[in-house]
């Protein structure tokens, strides 16, 4: 008898009186993955679809083998974050960094809903592993509580992305090697032996999207005028366009200062820069996209911090460039906070 109503159950099926493993909102059901917001506990959780394919925004329960769906069973209508879509929204881009569960993708516009941009999305490790930086995919996206989900990425192509596993990032206590550049007043050096605490980060003059460059650029600006020691490098990412005449020109337009320099490397050579800076790029056309990477170096080249985005405190970057060390000393420019 109960082997028959084993059998009856969808065979190694959960029976039909064993506990759910999870309870939650479903918000989306695809061929391989599932998305579930658990009911009382934050954040979402990625299964692995089974043959059973949920409703997206109903309320499921779910009999689980590891992370795989067994079984699932409706239990009503669930609350769905505000412009969710049952389908996702599809997406195209281009992977630039992957770890085991997110992605950063450049990708395009999608209507009505984001600018083309590089965004990080949360991605089911199973659906992230066969990606690598430079791979052009066709995915989804679905808005969640905690963020955007990506589900689903098929990979269409690749793309020219500056990636070589031959040149590692810098770390904290890393001296950068010395790197001599192009600048409108001359060579410019950065790295060891360069002999002023430095702000690097990197830029194109052409950048078409406001958020990117040019607010870079604001930041910077305002960031110079605060400035009591040190320098801010900006290199360009695009030299074929910014010759040394639309470098100077550029950084009169941005407001640059004495205490801000522009300058260009070509080739090998500003890959190896970039790289070693931790600046991953995908060159399409005259598009270029890059991470936010703002790395600030002592006198000597030695790398004291990294910032990986946009919102890196001017006053903590004002202290470290004033004294070339990662907190302010007693008696120096301030009081690093915590």
């Amino acid at each position: 008898m109960f082997l028959w109503a084993w059998l009856a159950c969808g065979g190694g099926a959960a029976p039909v009186d064993t506990p759910p493993d999870l309870v939650g909102v479903v918000l989306y059901a695809g061929d391989h993955t599932v998305l579930v917001e658990p009911d009382g506990a934050p954040g979402v959780r990625r299964l692995e679809a089974g043959t059973e394919r949920p409703t997206p925004g109903a309320t499921h329960a779910f009999w689980l083998e590891g992370d795989h769906v067994q079984r699932s069973a409706e239990r009503g209508a669930g609350t769905v974050p505000e412009g969710w879509s049952a389908e996702g929204l599809p997406v195209r881009g281009t992977v630039m960094e992957r770890s085991e569960s997110r992605v950063v993708l450049d990708h395009s516009a999608i209507p009505t809903v984001m600018d083309a941009m590089v965004m990080g999305f949360t991605v089911a490790p199973h659906e992230a592993a066969p990606l690598m930086p430079g791979d052009t995919v066709e995915a989804r996206i679905v808005r969640s509580r905690y963020g955007w989900q990506l589900v689903e990425p098929v990979k269409t192509g690749t793309a020219d992305v500056w990636t070589d596993a031959g040149v590692p990032a810098l770390l904290v206590g890393d001296t950068l090697e010395s790197v001599t550049l192009e600048g409108p007043d001359g060579p410019v050096t950065v790295g060891a032996g360069q002999g002023e605490p430095t702000l690097l980060t990197f830029v194109y003059t052409r950048c078409p999207d406001p958020s990117f460059c040019p607010a870079i650029a604001a930041r910077l600006a305002a960031l110079e005028s605060q400035l009591v020691g040190g320098r801010i490098l900006t290199v360009t990412l695009d030299p074929d366009h910014d010759t040394l005449p639309v470098l100077a020109r550029w950084s009169k337009s941005v407001g640059a200062g004495e205490r801000w320099v522009t300058a260009r490397l070509t080739g090998d050579a500003l890959r190896a820069l970039a790289l070693r800076s931790g600046q991953h790029v995908t060159v399409q056309g005259a598009r270029i996209s890059h991470l936010h990477r703002v790395l600030v170096l002592d006198a000597e080249g030695v790398l004291i911090e990294r910032y990986d985005d946009d919102a890196w405190p001017a006053d903590r970057v004002v202290r470290q460039l004033a004294t070339g060390q990662p907190r302010a000393r007693e008696g120096t420019v301030g009081t690093e906070s915590p």
